[in-house]
């Protein structure tokens, strides 16, 4: 049995309305029953067809770019990971990862570099969620200053300067999550019937989905929340940011494994398996590969010579620095939480319990980062930084 329900559009500036619960969990239901011996990008393909009216084509380009994003934003979590249990720093990692984007793009890697400093969560200090277009960037410097050198030296004290955007963006999705009530009755209506779908979400928050059946999990609640949002489930803010030319499918691929990974580290956080600080590192893991697979995909759609282009590069850089973004992926970690129920979900707000006031520390202890990372970015792309300046008004 469907629980979709006839749309009806949230109210304006709310990110919330029964229809796009209801829709997230007749995809989940949808998911959890499929014929496993369907592949998934045909399965995902047909749903996208079938619920939004799309044509064969179109829908199967949509499904292979959300499950690719996923499936590559988990293989750089993983590589970290295997990274630092060699012992090696995340610094480390992320400079080997600009130097790769860098040499695959055909650019400097300074200029990669300034682009990443700007997807990991420097932008983000005093920036409210209320904030608007002009809002989203570091404020570059209007005084043009001299190219920034990359070399053995710099890098790292480049990359430490990433990371700890990293860890603060992080701590700040925390403390934002923080609040919100995950024990719905509401959503214990939507899954009351469809306990498959529940047990779903609830052996992915405990860590017993596959890695294959959790990224077609991801994938699916992508697709439903694209859906949703181009329908005008999510309001009328996000309805008019998903409808630019630059906010593609994998935007929403991205939106879905930050928000949904928050919540299964905060679990795992309130059941015991970790303690704050170590799922503060968890989060910011998941931060810096992600923010890395933005960077190659924006590389990707405008090629080399990064520094000369990245006021070109706005359009593509600017939905994944909006605080749009960090809506949805909140929303949908609260669906996750909500929809799993139970102890599960008990477990889920107590992780956001303990983890607020190491939250806090980390994001005062980076500030002076955050601050650096906006000279960096200005100096390493010495030959955009006036027009960038000028697209954003300073």
């Amino acid at each position: 049995m469907s629980t979709e329900l006839t749309v009806v559009p949230a109210e304006p500036g709310a990110l919330e309305s029964p229809a796009a619960s209801a829709m997230l969990a007749d995809w989940l239901h949808a998911y959890a029953r499929r014929d496993r011996s369907q592949s998934l990008d045909e399965w995902l393909a047909e749903m996208i067809e079938r619920r939004a009216v799309m044509a064969r084509e179109q829908a199967l380009r949509e499904a292979v770019e959300i499950i690719g994003y996923i499936d590559d934003g988990h293989a750089l979590h993983d590589d970290l990971r295997q990274h630092r249990r060699k012992g090696k720093s995340r610094s480390s990692w992320i400079a080997q990862k600009v130097e790769s984007v860098a040499e695959w793009a055909q650019a400097n890697p300074a200029d990669i570099a300034a682009v990443l400093a700007l997807l990991t969560g420097g932008r983000r200090d005093g920036v409210p969620d209320h904030a608007t277009d002009g809002d989203w960037a570091l404020r570059l410097p209007r005084k043009k200053t001299e190219p920034f050198v990359w070399n053995d030296v710099s890098r790292i004290d480049v990359a430490t300067l990433i990371e700890q955007c990293a860890r603060g963006g992080s701590a700040q999705d925390v403390l934002d999550q923080a609040g919100r009530d995950l024990l719905s009755e509401a959503a214990d209506r939507l899954l009351a019937d469809h306990p498959q779908a529940r047990q779903l979400v609830q052996d992915y928050l405990e860590g017993r989905l596959d890695p294959v059946l959790r990224n077609g999990m991801q994938a699916t609640l992508a697709s439903a929340t694209a859906l949703a949002a181009r329908r005008g489930l999510l309001g009328s803010e996000v309805l008019e940011f998903v409808q630019g030319d630059t906010v593609m499918p994998g935007w929403f691929a991205h939106q879905t494994l930050l928000g949904t990974e928050r919540m299964r580290v905060l679990h795992d956080l309130g059941s015991g398996r970790l303690d704050a600080d170590e799922a503060l590192d968890r989060l910011a893991d998941h931060t810096t590969a992600m923010s890395t697979k933005a960077l190659k995909d924006i590389c990707g759609r405008v090629g080399g010579q990064i520094g000369e282009k990245l006021a070109g590069m706005i359009p593509w850089i600017g939905p994944f620095l909006s605080p749009v973004g960090r809506k949805v992926g909140r929303w949908l970690g609260d669906k996750v939480g909500e929809f799993a129920g139970g102890k599960v979900g008990q477990a889920v707000s107590k992780g956001v319990s303990y983890v607020k006031n190491t939250a806090q520390k980390v994001v005062s202890s980076v500030s002076n980062a955050v601050s650096s990372a906006a000279s960096y970015v200005s100096n390493a792309v010495s030959n955009a930084a006036s027009s960038v300046a000028s697209f954003f008004g300073f």
